[in-house]
C-alpha cells in the first residue's frame, strides 16, 4: 500500500501488517493502520505487477516512476491515474510481456467545498463533501 501526501508531494510505502486476506484465518490478530488523509492525499491499494515489470533491459518500472505519475495526474480522478499509471507501464516496458497481475485501487480524499445556500440562515454556509 502505498500513501500519497499532496503537502510534502511525497509517496510513502506501508509494509503489510498481516498475511493475505483469508490465507489462514486463525493467525489474523493484525493491527490496523490508520490514516489521516487531507484533501488531495492518496491511497494506492497495487500489486507488485505494476512496479515490478521490466523493460527490455531487465529494469523495473519502480515506484518512483509510480510517484512521479501520480504527481502528474494528482488533480484527475482515481480513474484517470489508474489508467495513466497503466499507459505509463505499459509504455515504459516497450512491449515486454506480463509476467504477474496488475490490480490497482485508488482511494482519494476530495477537498470540502463551501457553497452558500439560500435556504439557511443568514452567515451560514452548507459544506458538502465532493
Amino acid at each position: 500500500m502505498f500513501v500519497y501526501s499532496s503537502e510534502t508531494q511525497s509517496l510513502s510505502f506501508l509494509e503489510a501488517q498481516a498475511l493475505p486476506l483469508g490465507v489462514f484465518p486463525e493467525l489474523w490478530k493484525a493491527q490496523p493502520v490508520k490514516l489521516r488523509m487531507k484533501p488531495g492525499d492518496i491511497v494506492i491499494l497495487i500489486t507488485d505487477g505494476f512496479f515490478e515489470w521490466e523493460n527490455k533491459n531487465g529494469e523495473q518500472f519502480g515506484t518512483e516512476r509510480l510517484a512521479g505519475v501520480v504527481r502528474r495526474f494528482i488533480n484527475r480522478e482515481p480513474e484517470v491515474i489508474i489508467a495513466e499509471l497503466y499507459d505509463s507501464v505499459l509504455e515504459f516496458v516497450q512491449g515486454m510481456p506480463q509476467q504477474d497481475d496488475l490490480t490497482a485501487v485508488l482511494i482519494k480524499r476530495s477537498p470540502l467545498e463551501v457553497h452558500s445556500d439560500q435556504s439557511n440562515t443568514p452567515g451560514e454556509s452548507l459544506v458538502r463533501a465532493s
